[in-house]
């Protein structure tokens, strides 16, 4: 794979992208240097809310192949043993939860249909960016098997975290608050993996003051955590530069 379909490498350019299109080929460009060419990217729940297909989709290369594995009004975490594994975050293989004696017979007919279509196996990319919210990627190519370390899955996730912030906030139309000068001086000291105490060491200040300006931070970028602020405050840092 070369450097300009890497990981890395769509994490920093799909910085500079301002339209939803072009985020989408840029995606699809990735994952086919990944030898996937079935790629469909779903939303799973919306405040702790599991969301119809016809709600959901925001990215599918093979539309009539997911209208054959669900109706419209059915949601994609519909068996519970697909539920609990996109509840552990972990990508896995499509074919994995079949070895469990707890999927119905819906689901069964789910695998059944996946292979009449000439599909051994796929890789399910679970990401959560917000408490309630989860989506789905899901990414094969026919007659095709996947075997990749887990360090690369978890590449592979990361790539599709980006990519699911970066649509949500591109397709919303949303703008951003701006951060102000001190803010931005904590971010930046957050993306380089500084603690809290480290932070105010630094810059000099409370430790109260850098819960304050965090809180503020992140409710500008609109995350929750600081794997996400990080992220999305490298994409404004770098796309104001």
């Amino acid at each position: 794979m070369t450097d300009k379909f890497s990981v890395d490498s769509f994490i920093q350019r799909s910085a500079d992208v301002q339209d939803v299109n072009k985020l989408v080929s840029l995606y699809k460009d990735l994952f086919s240097a990944l030898g996937f060419e079935t790629i469909t990217y779903l939303l799973v729940r919306r405040s702790f809310r599991s969301i119809p297909v016809k709600e959901g989709v925001r990215l599918t290369g093979d539309a009539d192949l997911v209208e054959a594995l669900f109706s419209p009004d059915e949601s994609i975490d519909f068996d519970p043993e697909i539920a609990a594994m996109l509840e552990k975050l972990e990508p896995f293989h499509w074919f994995e939860p079949e070895n469990s004696r707890k999927i119905s017979n819906a689901q069964k007919r789910v695998f059944t249909t996946l292979r009449d279509d000439g599909f051994i196996d796929g890789i399910a990319v679970p990401v959560m960016t917000r408490p309630g919210e989860l989506a789905v990627f899901a990414l094969s190519k026919r007659s095709a098997q996947f075997s990749f370390s887990k360090a690369t899955l978890r590449k592979l996730q990361i790539a599709c975290h980006v990519m699911h912030l970066r649509f949500e906030e591109l397709s919303s139309g949303n703008g951003h608050s701006a951060l102000s000068a001190r803010e931005t001086e904590v971010m930046r000291l957050v993306a380089r993996g500084k603690s809290n105490r480290e932070i105010a060491e630094t810059l000099r200040l409370s430790s109260h003051t850098i819960d304050t300006l965090l809180r503020r931070s992140f409710s500008k970028l609109g995350v929750t955590n600081r794997i996400e602020a990080s992220i999305m405050f490298t994409f404004r840092d770098k796309l104001s530069a």
